[in-house]
């Protein structure tokens, strides 16, 4: 009996150290330097009142400003309603940037509304010229909004309304990770992550994934990086796996071809295209000789970061600061070439050559010919492509929203392509008689199918004057190679100008 109270006694003890020890233990929790402590309130304490209380956003230095100096809204409560009653969502947007932006930044702003980013107006000229239009729009904003269309042009003008502009600085892009970001100023200079605004701190260099989020899907800047978009067919969706899946940060896939040279070297974006040309009419603008022709271009455009030391021009990287010395022209068949023949035609690795673009407004809801053909890179487009063919969405009516406006209206525009290649480079004339490389951006084919199924237009076409191919500067430079013979050779027939000494 001593033996068995000897035991009960020991066992009681212990029992009491362990719940001892373990009170000690929830009282006094370990922490180590290598593991900092989240600054996250406790459940006991009082929220935070104000803005940053919901929206811990950290601001850079030269706009570490009240939340309320550009947002409006109520700082002084933590009620929701309450504090977004006069709230501004988007104070960048061009709506709201001259008031709120241009509180500060005037000039930039000034600039900036009158800029062809902005306006878009080469663009939109050129589409409405090709259908028939006699006069020139100075802003997308001018475009006639008529949502059943009874001509060529009004029909072209809600295929711009409602599916070529969504990218400019009224819009904040498509629902992809890629291609989502903000409107107005903050299209450039402020940084979106997976779809989502993931940093409050402006840059005032913007980097090139700014940039990439509305230049892509065979576009000009895409091909700085060897992008060129798959087909639409499901058919060319790849590479294959297991789950079907496929990575499409732009909406649609890419062949990944050889970036420009410029981008292997580790040049961006901006350390050409400055802040003051993007927010210029035009008018002036850098080309190759601006760098690569120094002595001879005394009155060229060039790069603000370009300089020359002891005979050697240097290229500083604006994001980076990377020195990069810049080649100049050498071989014989620069000088020889130079005033009749554009850099591009020997230099460029490959371009776009989309040819026979149709675009088809569809009112009704007949989407069975479209199933093979659902990533289009339009969010709206593949969602309701998809909702309504494999998810028993029960065939609803077809609607898109206005880019420019944001009204939602009846009609969904798709698009499908003749053909789809890199390969062959096309050469024409520019205005100066110089050979180009060119492409055929607006070989369109229209057609519109209405609420009753009736065929309203039927393939309707650019008119006669309209150029098949016009000039354009393919962001693809690498050595002259494979296609340098046959460009030589085409030059010369059309010249009767010699090849130069010593060329391949």
């Amino acid at each position: 009996m001593k033996h068995i109270n000897s035991i009960c006694f020991m066992f009681s003890l212990l029992i009491c150290l362990c719940i001892l020890l373990t009170s000690c233990s929830d009282q006094t929790p370990k922490t180590t330097a290598s593991t900092p402590q989240k600054d996250t309130p406790s459940a006991l304490s009082p929220p935070q009142t104000g803005c940053l209380g919901c929206h811990p956003f950290t601001l850079d230095r030269s706009h570490n400003l009240s939340c309320i100096s550009c947002h409006n809204g109520d700082n002084s409560t933590s009620d929701k309603n309450l504090a977004h009653e006069t709230a501004t969502a988007k104070p960048a947007h061009p709506d709201n940037m001259a008031k709120v932006c241009g509180s500060c930044h005037a000039e930039i702003v000034k600039a900036a509304q009158h800029s062809l980013h902005f306006t878009l107006k080469n663009e939109v000229n050129t589409v409405r010229k090709a259908f028939g239009s006699t006069t020139d729009l100075t802003s997308l904003h001018e475009i006639p909004d008529d949502n059943f269309p009874t001509t060529a042009l009004g029909l072209v003008d809600d295929l711009l309304r409602r599916r070529c502009l969504r990218c400019h600085p009224y819009y904040s892009g498509d629902a992809y990770g890629a291609v989502v970001h903000g409107t107005g100023c903050a299209a450039c200079h402020l940084e979106y992550q997976d779809g989502r605004l993931s940093s409050h701190k402006f840059m005032a260099k913007p980097n090139d994934k700014q940039c990439l989020s509305c230049h892509y899907g065979n576009y000009v800047g895409a091909d700085y990086y060897g992008k060129f978009e798959q087909d639409f067919n499901w058919d060319y969706w790849t590479p294959f796996t297991t789950d079907g899946e496929q990575e499409r940060p732009y909406g649609v896939g890419q062949h990944l071809l050889r970036p420009d040279i410029h981008q292997l070297k580790g040049l961006s974006c901006i350390d050409c295209h400055s802040g003051a040309s993007l927010k210029s009419n035009g008018s002036t603008h850098i080309t190759c000789i601006s760098c690569h022709l120094w002595d001879q271009q005394p009155k060229s455009p060039r790069p603000d970061n370009l300089e020359v030391a002891d005979n050697t021009v240097i290229l500083t990287t604006k994001l980076t600061n990377k020195k990069i010395i810049v080649p100049q022209l050498s071989h014989p068949a620069h000088s020889k070439y130079i005033k009749t023949v554009g850099c591009q035609v020997c230099h460029a690795q490959w371009s776009f050559a989309d040819k026979g673009t149709h675009l088809f407004r569809q009112d009704n809801n007949d989407y069975e010919l479209w199933q093979a053909l659902t990533r289009q890179g339009s969010s709206e487009v593949e969602f309701q492509l998809e909702a309504n063919l494999f998810q028993g969405n029960d065939q609803s009516d077809a609607f898109m929203a206005d880019k420019i406006s944001g009204q939602f209206k009846i009609g969904l525009w798709l698009k499908g392509y003749e053909l789809r290649r890199w390969e062959a480079i096309e050469t024409c004339q520019d205005d100066n008689g110089m050979m180009q490389v060119c492409r055929s951006p607006h070989n369109l084919h229209l057609t519109y199918v209405n609420l009753d199924g009736d065929l309203v237009f039927d393939s309707v076409g650019i008119s006669l004057e309209t150029p098949d191919k016009i000039p354009y500067v393919p962001h693809t430079t690498g050595k002259a190679g494979a296609f340098f013979v046959n460009r030589i050779d085409k030059i010369n027939s059309t010249t009767n100008t010699p090849k130069p000494e010593n060329s391949p």
